[in-house]
């Protein structure tokens, strides 16, 4: 109870599969069967980022309806048509805040998930997807409104996977999340990398619990390739083998005692004929001895 109660993060790797990482900016996320035990060291040579679109001028505050208040916003691969409310903004500030509330509340977009922002410096508006990763992106692409908000010749650069290596091996980077894919010891742990710097990041120490691992030795059992069903298919095909020894068997003895019978009646037949014989011979006995008397 004490232990507990004191440090009841020490207690979970008893149970659980744990990851601990000696970076505070990495956590362990998942691990796969095919995970050994074991401390990995962990460097990254890119960060994930997410996608942004930057504009090449301060944002123009007044908004005329029909005139330059609608575009077209991509975010994360879903497009809309935005029309922002005709309004003079007080600042850059109010009038990203209104971009961003239109293209977080177009339908199209919020089905998908995806969501941005909007913020400003010295007038210039800065939009940016809240997904990390080759997938986040986000671009007002076309419409009336694009050159007053973005100017010229706005800048879009896409997200990036975050990239490095685990226990040795290359990862596999989706967003902020860094997989092993390989074959070594460390195959199929997950890592998420939220910030930091570049290069060694220490190291994360996997291991297994008991009831993980009692959670493994049990399935493995009741797999269909798992002890038990080899035990029981053993059986079967054995009690399947007797089955079949004991129709041929019984075939044999039906094959026997139609033999037996077969002999039997010949044999009956045989000694009808002798006993037929033997009164034949009696008769020719008894006639004669009946000529030698007289």
């Amino acid at each position: 109870q004490t232990a507990l109660d004191e440090a009841p993060d020490d207690i979970a790797p008893l149970f659980a599969a744990v990851g601990r990482a000696t970076d505070s900016a990495i956590r362990y996320d998942s691990s796969t069967d095919a995970t050994k035990p074991g401390k990995y060291d962990i460097n990254i040579s890119q960060l994930a980022t997410k996608g942004t679109q930057v504009g090449s001028a301060a944002a123009a505050l007044t908004i005329t309806a029909g005139v330059n208040d609608s575009f077209t916003a991509n975010v994360d691969g879903v497009s809309a048509v935005i029309t922002l409310t005709a309004n003079t903004y007080a600042s850059a500030a109010d009038l990203a805040r209104e971009v961003q509330s239109k293209i977080n509340g177009a339908s199209a977009i919020s089905g998908a998930g995806n969501t941005i922002t909007v913020a400003e410096s010295g007038g210039i508006l800065t939009l940016t997807s809240e997904r990390y990763g080759s997938t986040s992106s986000v671009q007002i692409s076309s419409g009336n409104a694009m050159a007053d908000l973005l100017g010229g010749a706005p800048v879009t650069t896409a997200g990036l996977n975050v990239e490095g290596t685990i226990n040795g091996a290359a990862g596999t980077g989706s967003g902020r999340f860094l997989t092993d894919l390989g074959g070594g010891a460390s195959s199929g742990l997950k890592i998420e990398v939220t910030g930091g710097a570049l290069g060694a990041r220490g190291s994360i120490n996997f291991s297994r619990g008991y009831a993980v691992q009692l959670d493994k030795l049990v399935t493995d059992f009741l797999d269909t390739r798992g002890a038990i069903t080899a035990r029981t298919d053993g059986i079967n095909a054995s009690i399947k083998s007797i089955d079949q020894r004991r129709q041929q068997m019984q075939e044999r003895l039906v094959g026997v005692e139609t033999r037996i019978r077969a002999q039997f009646t010949a044999l009956d037949t045989l000694i009808a004929r002798m006993n037929t014989t033997s009164q034949f011979l009696t008769q020719q006995l008894a006639t004669l001895a009946n000529l030698g008397s007289n």
